[in-house]
């Protein structure tokens, strides 16, 4: 894969991880950077059942490479959820971006977990496609603070999961998966909430926060 890179151009390879290779692709003047990650699409030649019980004998350090042949599947999963949980989701964006250091070796919480933090918690409310974006906003930043109380399953693919954690968010393309490990500083972001929902004038002069409605 880096050869191919070298020889057609257009981007520089800025790093590499086992699973990835990192550019930085260039364009009418502008530079973005996107990580590569090589697969194989197992989904077309394999049932979810076959995968998930080859996963399970394989060692964890295996298991990651699969990561990228499901990726398909959380894509799937968070596109069908109604426009404005996706609003939710940019505006949850937007705020963990409001106190994210350049320099910072803290690991934030990832925009996939994030998503799922968000979709998790609006499930939990019954799934109103009307709600009311102040109320849900209040209601994630809650559990965000609550976080060592968070315990989120999607049984859309598997009715398993294989995580003992206290902990958890686990990725519904992957029942081995607890996406809140992604995270290394957990009390930092729980913090930033804590102070958001003391301070915020948002929530100054809301006394009825109950539900998402």
């Amino acid at each position: 894969m880096k050869l191919y890179l070298y020889k057609y151009g257009g981007c520089d390879i800025t790093g590499t991880t086992p699973h990835a290779v990192q550019v930085s692709v260039h364009c009418h003047g502008h530079s973005h950077n996107a990580d590569i990650l090589p697969s194989v699409d197992i989904l077309k030649t394999q049932t979810l059942h076959e995968i998930y019980k080859e996963m399970d004998s394989e060692p964890h350090s295996r298991r990651k490479f699969y990561s990228a042949a499901l990726a398909p599947l959380q894509i799937e999963f968070v596109s069908h959820v109604p426009p404005k949980v996706k609003n939710l989701i940019r505006l949850m964006k937007f705020w963990k971006n409001s106190f994210k250091g350049k320099k910072s070796k803290k690991q934030l919480p990832p925009s996939y977990l994030l998503e799922l933090i968000v979709i998790g918690e609006w499930n939990r409310a019954k799934s109103p496609e009307n709600f009311d974006l102040q109320k849900g906003f209040y209601h994630v930043l809650t559990a965000i603070r609550n976080y060592k109380e968070m315990g989120l399953v999607s049984t859309q693919n598997y009715t398993s999961h294989h995580c003992h954690d206290a902990y958890y968010v686990m990725d519904p393309a992957n029942p081995f998966n607890n996406v809140m490990s992604d995270c290394n500083c957990w009390e930092h972001v729980a913090e930033k909430a804590r102070h958001f929902l003391k301070t915020a004038q948002l929530y100054k002069d809301s006394p009825n926060l109950d539900g998402w409605l």
